[in-house]
């Protein structure tokens, strides 16, 4: 799977194969940094509100801790610090001790910086907490006595930074300044797609560029790692040939599924289906239009602006991240090249009656099954209580379970949640680029490890005698079966559900072919360790084609592939071969990376 994101900026859009940086992953990424819910002004005077303060502000919108007096379940409230940890621990040790050892049940733990000696703990209770306190006070861990106590609380950056911004900031909502000088539309523009104003051809020279820094640094990494490359690379910056970049076919109206946040606009107060104006943390939820934005195609800013007028002429209000209240959350749209439209829509439906659900729901269907704007496959979602998503797998309102898209010749199929490429004719271009570094053997077996729907796995098909998928998302590997049968392809491939570092050595073990290679697009951050271990014991693995959309995340894994072998490390080593840097998102900084990875001995280098 292929994730980017931007580095700054808006929340509510995708600008990667299947990273959605969306307001309920926002959520739950504050409470994995110790962080907290955003908060979205009402569009409707009440007269229900808390105490003003001399300014007129009402005091609970300037308290930063307003939150922990909610009923919602935060962890904050059950935080504890943790000091005196020996300088080298890892987070498995400490999370090992915490849950098995000493029985403290911590819900969320976050360590310092490598070589800090605190960390913070959370729990779901105060009788967890309370217990935490008194069996770490004193407790020895490697000869380091521990210390334990109440971590403060963190404050809401949104509403802390409204109580020190309110006086400053005109009639609007979220924090939005309208006397910047940057209009709404250009901030929106200049966060998806930063480099739209900078020619196409400078864009692929700038990711040369930025490519060759990475090879630079993945080769004084892989010297690190292996004293006995000093030698052979001490002249050379680069540990293999870097092909110049394949570039999109394509560099407009290229993303074919992009998720939407549903807010207020900052100025006119107007609800809105688009993207979030900045990041919560730098104090905003407030919506942008997305009308003037060249990467989104035209039937899917239809679709959302259908959407939006929908929300505008309903009672029912955006979802409220500060306070929980509210309904409509972010709206999902997939298109493909044939035309077709799928959307799923997330909501917060704590506020709904049963029969106000219903309502909801029939009027959602009359309203966009009527093929104006048209919509092939319409689903909703819900969120719990907290906020978050829950496990169930989307309501389909009408339509069909998925939308077709063709593919070099393929046809796959595409579920609500599968994943698939963003643009698809830089996808055949990647593809085939992955295609060209195989050769055609009927005695070797394909290993597509994140595997998604398939695609890899089915468009290199006619170059191998077998192909194994492994998928840990259960929708999409169904679709992979699909895909196969509709290609007829279902004799030679195979497709598993499971997590790869829980399936891999099985899946090994139905390999038909004594030659092996394998393909892995893993997410952004890479592969789990043990796959990489695996990969590297399974010794019918002769060549290994890395699929990175963000190499810096992954590059923990491509040293580990060249370590020199150890009790840890069985089997001999993959160094890249070829690095071939592919364009998938124009407009954007990332670069896709193809790296060609060889087994070698130790002796042959």
């Amino acid at each position: 799977m292929a994730n980017v994101s931007p580095s700054v900026g808006v929340v509510g859009l995708i600008t990667d194969g299947d990273k959605v940086v969306n307001e309920e992953e926002e959520l739950l990424k504050m409470a994995e940094t110790e962080s907290l819910v955003g908060v979205q002004e009402d569009d409707t005077p009440t007269t229900d509100k808390p105490p003003e303060g001399g300014d007129g502000v009402p005091e609970e919108e300037k308290n930063p801790y307003a939150y922990l007096d909610r009923e919602e379940f935060s962890s904050e409230k059950y935080k504890i610090e943790v000091k005196g940890l020996p300088k080298i621990f890892g987070f498995k040790e400490i999370k090992k001790l915490l849950s098995n050892k000493l029985n403290l049940n911590p819900h969320k733990i976050k360590t310092g910086k490598s070589g800090a000696s605190y960390m913070f703990v959370s729990f779901k209770t105060e009788e967890d907490k309370l217990k935490a306190l008194e069996v770490l006070n004193g407790y020895k861990w490697k000869n380091r006595f521990l210390t334990a106590g109440v971590a403060k609380a963190v404050e809401d950056p949104l509403v802390a930074k409204r109580k020190r911004t309110f006086e400053h900031v005109d009639e609007g909502v979220s924090g939005f300044r309208q006397e910047d000088a940057e209009s709404i539309e250009d901030r929106i523009q200049r966060v998806t797609i930063p480099w739209s104003t900078v020619p196409y051809a400078e864009q692929l020279q700038r990711k040369m560029a930025s490519t060759d820094t990475i090879v630079c640094s993945m080769t004084s990494k892989f010297i690190e790692a292996n004293f006995k490359l000093r030698d052979k690379y001490k002249e050379s910056k680069r540990i293999c040939p870097v092909d110049e970049i394949k570039p999109s076919p394509v560099t407009e109206n290229y993303r074919n599924k992009c998720e939407f946040s549903i807010g207020y606009h900052p100025q006119t107060n107007e609800k809105m289906v688009g993207f979030r104006v900045s990041s919560y943390k730098a104090g905003s939820v407030a919506i942008g239009p997305i009308s003037h934005l060249i990467h989104l195609p035209k039937n899917m800013v239809k679709v959302a602006l259908a959407f939006q007028d929908y929300i505008r002429g309903s009672s029912l209000k955006p979802f409220d991240p500060e306070n929980h209240e509210g309904c409509w959350k972010n709206l999902t749209v997939r298109t493909s090249t044939n035309g077709q439209v799928l959307i799923i829509l997330l909501i917060s439906a704590k506020e709904l009656k049963p029969e106000e659900f219903l309502e909801m729901k029939n009027s959602l269907i009359q309203t966009f099954s009527n093929n104006d704007p048209q919509i092939a496959s319409c689903f909703l979602k819900t969120t719990e209580t907290h906020g978050q998503q829950q496990k169930n797998v989307p309501t389909k309102l009408f339509g069909d379970d998925y939308i077709t898209e063709n593919l070099l010749g393929l046809k796959f199929r595409i579920s609500s949640e599968a994943f698939f490429q963003i643009n698809v004719p830089a996808t055949e271009v990647l593809y085939t680029t992955i295609g060209g570094l195989l050769e055609s053997n009927p005695d070797t077996t394909v290993l597509d490890v994140c595997c998604g729907t398939g695609t890899i796995g089915l468009s290199i098909a006619s170059k191998c005698g077998q192909v194994l998928g492994l998928e840990m998302i259960e929708s999409a590997v169904k679709d992979a079966r699909e895909n196969a049968r509709l290609n007829e392809l279902a004799d030679k491939c195979q497709f598993f559900a499971g997590k790869a570092e829980d399936t891999i050595d099985a899946v090994i073990g139905k390999a038909q072919f004594k030659n092996i290679v394998a393909i892995v697009d893993p997410p952004r951050s890479g592969l789990h360790q043990r796959v990489i271990l695996l990969l590297r014991k399974c010794e019918k693995i002769k060549h290994l084609i890395y699929v990175s959309c963000d190499p810096k995340l992954a590059m923990q894994n491509f040293v580990d592939l060249s370590r020199p072998v150890s009790k840890r490390y069985v089997g001999a080593p993959f160094f890249p071969k070829q690095i071939i840097p592919v364009d998938m998102f124009p407009h954007c900084p990332q670069t896709e990376l193809v790296i060609f990875f060889e087994r070698k001995e130790m002796s042959d280098l």
